[in-house]
């Protein structure tokens, strides 16, 4: 099992993406509640979010013990959960645009993966740039 030190600035991105998607699909599923659910992307939306909150719930609840310790535990069990509850709570999303219409769940999609694409590309920059600017520093005390 790998340790790691718990980076607060993590911990806060984190909780506010699993915040913001609970929210979401809680709103949703309350809308969704009321109607009658004749159409597939609607009931796929409706158990996407089933599965995806309690998902959520758990990695918020992880969130919060980790702020109680230094050093946290990488399990693959609790990154299973928070990947599949971010995943099915957007699956569940682009259903419900995909219910209004085919194009604008298309949109949705294809502007969901170019803002992963962009999110993925600017970490590993802002990484990169960072453990530059670090050996630069280290080379400065020296």
């Amino acid at each position: 099992m790998k340790k790691y030190y718990v980076k607060e600035k993590h911990q806060q991105e984190n909780l506010f993406i699993t915040t913001a998607l609970i929210s979401m699909s809680m709103i949703i599923t309350i809308q969704l509640i009321n109607e009658k659910l004749n159409s597939l992307q609607l009931t796929i939306a409706l158990y996407c979010f089933a599965i995806s909150i309690p998902l959520l719930v758990g990695s918020i609840a992880a969130l919060y013990l980790e702020k109680l310790y230094k050093i946290r535990a990488h399990i693959w069990y609790l990154w299973i959960c928070n990947f599949f509850g971010c995943l099915l709570s957007i699956v569940g999303i682009g259903a419900v645009f995909f219910n209004f219409n085919w194009i604008l769940g298309t949109i949705f999609l294809l502007c969901s993966l170019f803002t992963l694409f962009v999110i993925a590309s600017y970490t590993g920059l802002l990484e990169k740039i960072n453990d530059d600017n670090e050996k630069d520093l280290e080379k400065e005390i020296t």
